[in-house]
């Protein structure tokens, strides 16, 4: 995957573990009370938010607390993608970001507010999610045992299909999707396909056997997962079918094994901050994915009025469906529904 910079100046702080005891033994005061955070790569050390954010993030925390925290890449992901945060808040890893659906539909409610679709590209959501969502909807209470760093959105998602042919929603029925949880999985269920979980790194050759007929992933996803050459259409809606609201966090027993000054250092380069480095590698990825699809010849066609107007009829209600439970949990969820669209809005076709 090629490198996007970010304008962020990577240097090699803390690749493999010779360089990170290196970084320990270092003269530093007060570097008796260092913390090296294990950070887990659930999508390789090559991902995006591993070389574009994770990473990048890491120097400078590591900068900002003259080397007493710092991260150590662990040599392979402690699992599949689906176990990252049971495995952060067991302590397999100390830091690593994570998809919330992959938890289930119950467990992060609040944070469905950042799957809905028509969201738009991830530079433009992801710090609108991120300012609603921790600072509104009090995010962080949903992530016991480990300490939320931040959140964020991919970019809009769409769908990838083995069949060319596909123009309508009524096509859709019957079809096998995989997906990732959450909102987009009830929206293929309600479009008539059947969702199908399964990591994204066996797509493509689910896709190769027809075990699956097709993906809900952004752009970035068919460079990613080596998805163009089993792909014969994507069906594009602006601002997406979907998007997928991800965290990224501390174990909090290590967090809590961080001096206090190092906390607060840590805190004042989070939040916001990170979701827009992770917005902007993420609008850039998708850029180059779908170019690499354009150049591939795969037909790449924008949704038609009666697609369009299936998914804004079930997105609406399902977001009726999140306002009202926001409402009941003591939230403002119209409001902050509201909010999040007219700071996100996507021009119809």
């Amino acid at each position: 995957m090629p490198s996007v910079s970010k304008g962020v100046t990577r240097r090699s702080v803390l690749v493999g573990s010779a360089a990170a005891a290196g970084v320990l033994a270092a003269p530093h005061v007060g570097r008796a009370q260092g913390v090296a955070l294990r950070s887990n790569h659930p999508f390789g050390p090559r991902h995006l938010l591993t070389f574009d954010v994770l990473e990048p993030w890491g120097e400078m925390v590591a900068e900002l607390t003259d080397g007493r925290v710092v991260l150590e890449r662990l040599p392979e992901a402690v699992g599949p993608p689906p176990v990252t945060y049971e495995a952060l808040r067991s302590g397999a890893c100390d830091i690593s970001y994570s998809v919330h659906g992959y938890s289930g539909d119950d467990a992060f409610p609040r944070a469905r507010l950042g799957q809905f679709s028509f969201l738009g590209d991830s530079w433009g959501a992801s710090p609108v999610f991120a300012q609603i969502y921790l600072n509104y909807l009090r995010g962080a209470e949903e992530h016991a045992g480990i300490k939320l760093l931040t959140v964020f959105e991919h970019g809009p998602g769409q769908l990838f299909l083995r069949d060319a042919r596909i123009t309508e929603p009524s096509q859709l029925v019957g079809l096998k999707f995989r997906n990732s949880g959450g909102y987009i999985s009830k929206l293929l269920t309600d479009l008539g396909a059947t969702a199908i979980p399964m990591p994204p790194q066996a797509v493509a050759p689910a896709m190769a056997s027809g075990e699956i007929d097709g993906v809900a992933f952004p752009y970035e996803g068919a460079l990613t997962f080596g998805l163009i050459p089993e792909t014969g259409a994507v069906i594009e809606l602006p601002g997406g079918f979907y998007n997928a609201s991800w965290l990224l966090g501390i174990n909090q027993a290590r967090w809590d094994a961080i001096e206090a000054r190092d906390q607060r250092a840590i805190e004042g380069i989070s939040g916001v901050l990170i979701s827009e480095l992770a917005g902007k590698a993420w609008d850039s990825y998708d850029y180059v994915g779908r170019q690499a699809c354009l150049d591939a010849g795969v037909d790449v066609r924008r949704a038609g009025p009666l697609m369009d107007s299936a998914v804004r009829r079930i997105a609406q209600k399902y977001e009726a469906e999140w306002t009202l439970q926001m409402t009941a949990q003591g939230f403002d969820g119209a409001g902050l529904l509201a909010e999040l669209r007219r700071r996100t809005r996507v021009e119809k076709l």
